[in-house]
Formats: structure tokens, C-alpha cells, sequence
């Protein structure tokens, strides 16, 4: 056991929100739609429904939330350690920082035919860091660095959510998970550490970030199914093509 175990101390960054601008326009969503619809409905490769048979019914915008944390954790601590010192037969005692260590023949010893030996106990200060950087969508599904677009954020994000109301998807589990993951993946007290002289775990990044998706929606005028298209607001690529849930 840790003697003087110190609490941990964390350090958290006030939460963010950010809201990207739409870097697509609602016209470009159409062009893309228009050569996707076909493949909404097909049921077999060869098997598509003529163009005039797809209708365009609407285009809305959404916002997609991300929830983001960079966390660090640092601890400085000692951990004891004894060394072993060879020493010749015609040495009585040993001298180390005024404290008088008596030599002595150890079992491992006299099996590889070594000399006398002394024990030196002592501690050594070890500094430990560790850091994850975490992506989560609104399902609580890890999302890599790479697959999460980047745009310039709106001025005023409160403003833009306000007015999109339900249409800004809402984080399915509390942010807070999001950096007890992370807490889970850095945090690494060792068991053999008998002092710890400082404990921390920072987070310095807590941001929720929405990304604009255009959902174009297209009927089966002869079927009356409707299906639906996402695309990116930033990178105008197609995200899903059918069967998404809204919500």
C-alpha cells in the first residue's frame, strides 16, 4: 500500500459547444441526389426503377452531435526497490550514507559461487504520463479523429441550435461518459508505488460539436415507399443511403 496516498486531483475544461457552417448548398445536395436516388430502391443490381419513377419529396437540414475529449493523466511517485551489492570476503562491513550494511552469503549466491553480498534498500521516483484523445457520436460509438470533418464553427451556436430545435440531434448518453472512457484508459496508479507525491488527471478538451447533414427524401411513385439520403453539410458526401433512423 501507497503511504501518504495523495487524492487524486482532477482538472476539468468547461465544456464547449461548437456548430460548424454548412459548406454544401442545398443545390448541390439535389445534383448528388439525383444520381443516388436509383440506387435507394434497386432491388437487384440489374434491377432498377426508371428515373421518372423517383420523385424528389423534400430537403431538410439536421445537425449531428460529436461529443470530444483530450484527457491526460500524470502521476509522480516512488516505488522501493533493493539493489544488490558484491563485495570482497575481506570486507567486514559497508558503509553507504552513514548507514552500516554487514555483508552476508546468500542461497543464490552460494549456488553460482558468488562472494558475500549487501542489501541496499531504496526508493526510486518514477513520473508516469498518459493521454487519450476520444470521439463519440450520439449512439456512444467511437469515431476516428479522421472521419469527423472540420469547418469553421458559426459565431453564435446557441442562436443556430435554438432555431433548429429537434432537428439538432440530441447525445443519446451524458457527455460525462465520454470522460469516464477516457479516465478509464489513462488512469494507472501502480500498486507497487509507496509514495506519491502528485496525482493529477486533466481534461483539456470537453467540446460538443455539431456537423451540418442534409436528408434528401425520395417516394417510389409506383410502389409509394419513401426512402431517404444523407449527405455531409462539409464534405458533401454520402453518409448513409437508406434505412436511417431520425432522432
Amino acid at each position: 500500500m501507497a503511504q501518504n496516498v495523495k487524492v487524486l486531483e482532477e482538472k476539468m475544461s468547461e465544456m464547449k459547444t461548437i456548430v460548424y457552417k454548412s459548406l454544401v448548398d442545398p443545390s448541390t445536395v439535389k445534383l448528388i441526389g439525383e444520381k443516388e436516388k436509383l440506387k435507394l430502391f434497386k432491388k437487384m443490381v440489374f434491377l432498377k426503377p426508371k428515373p421518372e419513377e423517383i420523385r424528389f419529396e423534400s430537403l431538410e437540414k439536421f445537425y449531428e452531435p460529436y461529443i470530444i475529449v483530450n484527457g491526460k493523466y500524470r502521476i509522480d511517485y516512488y516505488r522501493r526497490r533493493t539493489y544488490t551489492l558484491e563485495i570482497g570476503d575481506d570486507v567486514s562491513e559497508l558503509v553507504i550514507f552513514n548507514h552500516t550494511l554487514k555483508p552476508k552469503t546468500s542461497t543464490l549466491a552460494k549456488i553460482q559461487r558468488k562472494g558475500r553480498e549487501v542489501e541496499l534498500e531504496a526508493e526510486q521516483r518514477i513520473v508516469k504520463e498518459q493521454s487519450a484523445y476520444l470521439i463519440l457520436d450520439r449512439e456512444s460509438r467511437e469515431v476516428a479523429a479522421e472521419e469527423l470533418p472540420a469547418a469553421p464553427a458559426e459565431e453564435d451556436p446557441g442562436k443556430v441550435l435554438a432555431e433548429a430545435g429537434e432537428k439538432a440531434w440530441r447525445l443519446e448518453t451524458p457527455p460525462e461518459k465520454a470522460v469516464e472512457i477516457v479516465k478509464s484508459r489513462v488512469i494507472d496508479r501502480p500498486k507497487n508505488a509507496v509514495r506519491i507525491t502528485s496525482e493529477t488527471f486533466e481534461v483539456s478538451e470537453y467540446t460538443v460539436v455539431y456537423t451540418p447533414v442534409y436528408q434528401a427524401t425520395y417516394k417510389n411513385v409506383n410502389t409509394g415507399k419513401i426512402k431517404s439520403l444523407l449527405v455531409s453539410g462539409v464534405t458533401s458526401k454520402v453518409i448513409e443511403k437508406a434505412g436511417f433512423k431520425l432522432g
